[in-house]
């Protein structure tokens, strides 16, 4: 849900042309309930500390990963990726969820292992 949440504002982003200064602003109005109160939190706490307020997607993008993914999450999503099956959904379902999951893992394969992962499955 959270990387799917970042990609769409990503998409979003990119369609609009925004940079560094719109591309904060949008993403802190499109915070909701604990997200919104986690980054409000933040940004107090910063200021208490002395630090800098974040000021770009890229510095908000990396505070959020560390706070709202699961440490391991990308070797959760290797794993997933290894271990899908075709099973009882179609190839063309398997094809979406394997490519899905290399994406969301950043798993950059040579072709070759692209290919020895999808017969595998």
């Amino acid at each position: 849900m959270y990387l799917e949440w970042i990609e769409t504002l990503e998409r979003f982003f990119d369609i609009k042309d925004y940079f560094d200064e719109k591309t904060i602003k949008m993403a802190i109005l499109e915070l909701k309930k604990y997200a919104s109160l986690w980054n409000e939190n933040n940004q107090r706490q910063r200021a208490k500390e002395g630090k800098s307020r974040i000021t770009t997607w890229s510095q908000l993008k990396k505070l959020m990963h560390k706070r709202f993914l699961p440490e391991g999450n990308s070797s959760d999503i290797y794993l997933k990726v290894s271990s899908l099956s075709e099973g009882r959904i179609s190839v063309e379902e398997y094809v979406r969820e394997l490519e899905q999951l290399k994406i969301s893992s950043g798993l950059e394969d040579e072709a070759e292992q692209s290919m020895d992962r999808f017969l595998q499955g």
